[in-house]
């Protein structure tokens, strides 16, 4: 099963995770960070780091905003791992 780990700015990310929660249940393989105003793009990194490290596999990210701190931050991610969709 892939497993998907969803990026965005504020609470987007944990939001959708939620709604698609209430229409088709939990998904273990489904993982949200949100990239608050307190956090710096290390700070984003350390998360994704983190919460990628919980999956047997390597999780496609999904990210919000097209040029944005979450998607640099995936790609940094991605740079240094690159089993990563």
């Amino acid at each position: 099963m892939a497993n998907f780990l969803l990026v965005s700015h504020g609470e987007y990310a944990k939001a959708t995770k939620a709604s698609v929660e209430m229409i088709a249940g939990e998904h273990k393989n489904v993982k949200a960070i949100a990239f608050k105003q307190t956090m710096n793009q290390d700070d984003l990194l350390e998360e994704i780091t983190k919460a990628a490290s919980e999956f047997d596999e390597a999780p496609t990210i999904l990210v919000d905003i097209a040029g944005g701190t979450p998607p640099k931050t995936a790609n940094r991610y991605r740079k240094n791992n690159t089993d990563i969709d």
